[in-house]
């Protein structure tokens, strides 16, 4: 089996890393699902197999698309072990562990409180103006991001070792959520404008402009960009209600 091929069905296996989530170790049985096909390649002695497979039974909870630089990440390391080249026999759960905490949290801020809201908003607003495909403006601009993280990460994982976890660290996040936001934000006008009921081809460019700006304002003072959706979206139907 091609290592190549091996990757790609880790890939198409983390699609299921919750499809056994428990409350007591979360994710761990999701991660030996996805792992055992790779594990049975690097280890040939059922024995040491069922010995590897036991230590992965360990309580894992991780955001589920960014598990995919974990597990990149853990098979390479698997192949380190099985040549006796790490340094003690924790070494593997000591990086799941410390790599969980960042990409939990940087994928909660990516992906559940900025992408999933603006994919949202923007296929609202589509849906407003009498566009059928709306619906598939959400899976398309909401799954390709994810699917790429998903590839990515195994492949990056796989390729960097270790060393990934430093590049991690040096990612800022925050950078593209502004930009995202930025982006949401300015649909959201629009939505909006829609909700109240307004001819857009007659509101200046002015109203856009002073959203967006007042949104990066915003955002510049560190609030959230599902806040500032709220704070919008309070205005609006305040607007709604002076209206009549």
């Amino acid at each position: 089996m091609s290592k190549f091929y091996l990757l790609i069905k880790t890939v198409f296996r983390s699609m299921l890393i919750q499809g056994s989530m428990n409350f007591e170790r979360m994710h761990n049985l999701g991660i030996i699902y996805i792992l055992l096909p790779a594990l049975k390649v690097i280890y040939k002695d059922e024995e040491k197999l069922k010995e590897v497979v036991k230590g992965h039974l360990e309580f894992y909870n991780c955001h589920p698309y960014m598990s995919s630089f974990v597990l990149g990440t853990v098979i390479k390391l698997e192949e380190k072990r099985q040549r006796g080249e790490l340094p003690n026999g924790n070494f593997i759960s000591q990086v799941k562990t410390g790599m969980m905490g960042p990409l939990a949290a940087m994928g909660d801020l990516f992906f559940w409180r900025t992408l999933r809201p603006i994919a949202a908003v923007i296929a609202v607003t589509f849906a407003l103006n009498g566009y059928l495909y709306a619906p598939l403006v959400f899976l398309v601009l909401y799954n390709i991001p994810h699917i790429c993280i998903r590839v990515a990460g195994v492949f990056l994982g796989y390729k960097e070792d270790v060393k990934i976890i430093k590049k991690i660290q040096s990612f800022n996040v925050n950078n593209i959520v502004k930009v995202f936001g930025a982006i949401g934000i300015f649909f959201s006008a629009v939505l909006f404008a829609n909700i109240l009921h307004w001819d857009i081809v007659t509101i200046p460019n002015i109203y856009y402009f002073a959203i967006l700006f007042f949104a990066l304002f915003l955002l510049k003072r560190g609030i959230k960009v599902l806040n500032i959706f709220a704070i919008f979206m309070v205005i609006t139907f305040i607007f709604q209600l002076i209206k009549g």
